[in-house]
């Protein structure tokens, strides 16, 4: 039976969030979900078959079950952070344009001495804090999983690398060379990555554009960010893993199709040396497409994939760095920016706005304050644009 293509298999996003969200009302909390959906795979795929030899029609070779898993666990980490980075990038340039405005307009109340002090010091910090924090933010990765319906079993290993299998020269056995993902340990920095600046930003295609920070080059496509660099090499429909050969070399890479006629798809020198224990392909049959994804040894921007190519230009490209190198204010400061968002969605105070109602209300009764007796009412009051 035809295998069902990426996009209908996954929907548009949030498709399938009732049905989720449902099962996870239901299972109370994440372990327990993450059970659910394991047992799935276990009981009705072939997610957890070892598959033993090349040409088996189920199954995965070893290891390759547990890289999806981390893959797709780091694809959303990278998107989360993404997402409360432009947060703080947009919620920072408005507070920055509401700081610059003109105060003298704003009403003037008859408050403590002590008290405006205590609000043009907060203020005057403020300033400081956002002047800081204002050049900052914005990136993506990959996809590929297909599934064959087959009976009332799924099967989701459609695209496995035929080379991954390495023939043992003591014996006609096969063992899979799978290449390993790093596992991120627990409490280690997120390997999550944001802009060093705006002004290296570029006015960009999608995140997901297959020449994001790269180029078409006629006989393949190529995207990159510091980290990694993923390139997409055109097939003949019908293709298999079998009719091809990929090399993968610390300093080369080689697609070579072995049918209908032996021909070199792509090949050369790359620019830089990569981490070929880090690299890995695998074939889109409804696509028709190879997808190579390497990692860098230095985290550089490249200029081309091969030497002796025509380069893209450098001054144009979104560079970024690992959230990770921002001090612990600057990450405080991306969950500040995050909460206050939710806060706005939900009608509620941001953490500025609530302080400033807390300052107020401690002047409100302040000795000397004209509402001294009043009930509080900070209606009367607007001191927003010192936020």
């Amino acid at each position: 039976m035809a295998a069902i293509a990426p996009g209908s298999l996954w929907g548009e996003e949030g498709t399938y969030d009732s049905v989720l969200l449902s099962i996870l009302k239901s299972c109370g909390k994440i372990q327990p979900f993450f059970e659910c959906i394991f047992s799935f795979l276990s009981r009705r795929t072939d997610f957890y078959i070892i598959m033993e030899q090349e040409h088996a029609e189920m199954g995965f070779p070893q290891g390759m079950a547990l890289n999806m898993v981390i893959q797709a666990f780091k694809k959303y980490e990278i998107l989360t952070r993404k997402r409360e980075a432009e947060l703080l990038r947009e919620a920072e340039t408005r507070r920055i344009d509401l700081m610059t405005d003109d105060l003298s307009e704003l009403p003037k109340i008859d408050v403590p001495s002590s008290t405006v002090e205590q609000l043009n010091k907060l203020t005057k910090s403020r300033l400081v804090e956002r002047k800081g924090n204002r050049q900052k933010l914005q990136h993506p990765q990959s996809e590929l999983v297909t599934a064959k319906v087959e009976h009332e079993q799924i099967r989701v290993s459609e695209s496995v690398p035929v080379n991954n299998f390495k023939k043992d020269s003591a014996s006609d056995s096969v063992s899979p060379a799978i290449p390993s993902l790093p596992v991120q340990p627990p409490g280690q920095p997120s390997s999550a990555q944001v802009p060093t600046s705006l002004a290296s930003s570029i006015k960009e295609p999608s995140k997901a554009s297959d020449t994001y920070n790269g180029s078409n080059a006629g006989n393949y496509a190529w995207s990159q960010t510091m980290t990694d660099v993923d390139i997409r090499v055109p097939v003949s429909s019908g293709t298999t893993g079998k009719d091809l050969k990929i090399e993968i070399k610390n300093d080369s890479l080689l697609v070579e199709a072995l049918k209908p006629e032996k021909k070199v798809l792509l090949g050369g020198q790359l620019l830089h040396r990569i981490k070929v224990e880090e690299s890995m392909w695998s074939l889109d049959k409804d696509a028709s497409v190879v997808h190579i994804n390497v990692e860098k040894t230095k985290e550089i921007m490249w200029k081309s994939v091969f030497t002796g190519e025509d380069g893209i230009d450098l001054t144009k490209v979104d560079t970024s760095r690992d959230i990770s190198e921002f001090d612990q204010e600057a990450q405080a400061a991306i969950q500040k920016v995050t909460y206050d968002h939710h806060m706005k969605m939900l009608g509620r105070p941001t953490s500025s706005e609530q302080r400033a109602h807390d300052i107020l209300k401690k002047a409100w009764d302040a000795p000397g304050s004209p509402f001294k007796g009043t009930p509080f009412d900070p209606s009367k009051v607007n001191i927003a644009g010192v936020w």
